[in-house]
């Protein structure tokens, strides 16, 4: 699941996270089970490039999601990689990171190191699958709602 703070266009906190929840379901949804009948776990990309203070969300926004990832999705999430973000960030993690549950924070990577990219290329060594900001070969798409809804339908059950 890709997630593009810098083009976010709403301010409507409740709004935006049931936003967040249904495309969390539809990732759910569109995963496989594994060779041991386990359900397959979710990763989130999250890129910050183009991303402004301007842009930021409310902290109320920011503490709201962490709280829907790590309360209620806290075993289906494998990782979120965190891409291209700006130096601020750094500022707005170390208040935060004490905040979040030890077992959701180790899912929590920042993709500007060497070392993020040798997991991510240990995770996921089929770069074909991944986006450019995420170490992989697929340029940044921009979203096509018709192609999203048309893949992956919503019916499933699992």
């Amino acid at each position: 699941m890709y997630m593009r703070p810098s083009r976010e266009n709403s301010t409507d906190i409740e709004n935006n996270m049931r936003n967040l929840v249904y495309h969390l379901e539809r990732a759910v949804v569109s995963t496989s089970t594994n060779t041991n009948g386990a359900l397959e776990k979710i990763n989130i990309v999250i890129d910050y490039k183009g991303f402004t203070l301007s842009k930021a969300p409310p902290m109320k926004a920011t503490m709201c999601t962490l709280e829907i990832l790590q309360s209620h999705y806290c075993e289906r999430l494998h990782r979120a990689y965190m891409c291209n973000t700006p130096a601020i960030f750094n500022v707005f993690w170390r208040m935060v990171k004490h905040l979040i549950d030890p077992n959701t924070r180790e899912k929590i990577v920042f993709c500007s190191a060497p070392e993020a990219r040798d997991l991510v290329l240990k995770e996921q060594p089929d770069l074909s699958q991944l986006e450019k900001c995420a170490f992989g070969l697929l340029r940044t798409e921009d979203f096509n709602p018709r192609e999203y809804l048309e893949e992956i339908p919503f019916n499933q059950s699992y």
